[in-house]
């Protein structure tokens, strides 16, 4: 299995919401958040693959395609979802659970008010599933 990088793992922890200490003692502002949302946004005009969106009675789900060595940064939730890792395996860092290694097949809940931090080792596949009344992408966004 690849490294992270070390440079997208420094920056990932400023996700947390208060500074913390990482292993070179290093404390980390969460406003370097803004570095490493740049540094993604930046790399998803090569090879990113727009999510599959599907819509049934109250649920909302959204696959996405990931890139080996392509890392992203989730939104903040308002409310619990579900995520389901269908193949590869991700290096995660998670505002409410710290650093992790997961492969798939993997289903866990994501608490609300949280925000992720992804680097998928391998080309991997997320599906994400949320409650929502809407029937449209614009308004989940808003909603959830």
């Amino acid at each position: 299995m690849n490294r992270v990088p070390q440079e997208v793992e420094r920056m990932a922890w400023s996700v947390i919401a208060h500074p913390i200490v990482i292993a070179d003692d290093r404390v980390v502002n969460p406003a370097e958040l803004h570095e490493l949302e740049t540094a993604v946004l930046k790399q998803l005009a090569d090879g990113w693959t727009e999510p599959e969106h599907y819509f049934c009675d109250g649920v909302y789900v959204r696959k996405t395609a990931l890139r080996a060595g392509r890392a992203f940064v989730s939104k903040i939730h308002r409310y619990e979802g579900i995520s389901i890792l269908v193949s590869g395996v991700l290096s995660t860092w998670m505002t409410d659970d710290g650093y992790r290694i997961t492969e798939a097949p993997f289903v866990g809940v994501r608490k609300p008010l949280t925000r992720l931090v992804g680097y998928p080792h391998c080309d991997s596949v997320i599906v994400c599933v949320h409650a929502s009344k809407y029937q449209n992408v614009a308004d989940v966004e808003k909603e959830i």
